[in-house]
């Protein structure tokens, strides 16, 4: 499911001559049996998920991409903790982006579900527009989500135009 982002990792180096190495896939178990929104998770079954990806470009670590899913704040504690996304970039200009959702206390599952919608939605227009034939990201113009953004505040949707 998140192969296409190693594909992209590779595809940015222009050199071609990235290696785009799994950082390996981790699970953790619950402990006891606890209660979610989509259901019950037993105990003993998987209750936390981690894995990720780093490009190497010419020998050195170039970008990491890391994804770690809890079902409860208390699922895997000595992994990394936090809300959001954060990107490690190592080159020129160095760089740690550090990305939250669900500023105004929002479910963060919905918002995070809502943001991969609106990238897909946004992308219709160009994938429609391209030659025939398998596309990346990296094939496309930059997705913008043009006019999602109005001048009467958060919280209003207007579909895109590109």
């Amino acid at each position: 499911m998140f192969s296409n982002g190693s594909t992209a990792m590779d595809g940015l180096s222009g050199s071609g001559r990235a290696w785009v190495v799994s950082t390996g896939g981790f699970v953790a178990v619950a402990a006891e049996a606890f209660d979610i929104k989509a259901g019950r998770v037993e105990a003993r079954t998987v209750a936390a998920q981690r894995f990720g990806y780093t490009a190497i470009v010419d020998g050195r670590r170039a970008l990491t991409v890391e994804h770690i899913t809890r079902l409860g704040d208390d699922q895997a504690p000595d992994w990394p903790t936090g809300r959001g996304w954060k990107v490690t970039v190592e080159g020129r200009p160095s760089m740690v982006l550090d990305s939250k959702i669900a500023t105004h206390g929002e479910d963060e599952t919905d918002q995070g579900c809502l943001g991969t919608a609106m990238h897909a939605v946004h992308a219709i227009a160009p994938v429609c527009a391209a030659a025939p034939g398998i596309r990346t990201f990296l094939d496309l113009p930059m997705i913008t989500g043009r006019g999602a953004l109005s001048a009467s505040g958060a919280g209003t949707h207007r579909s895109a135009r590109t």
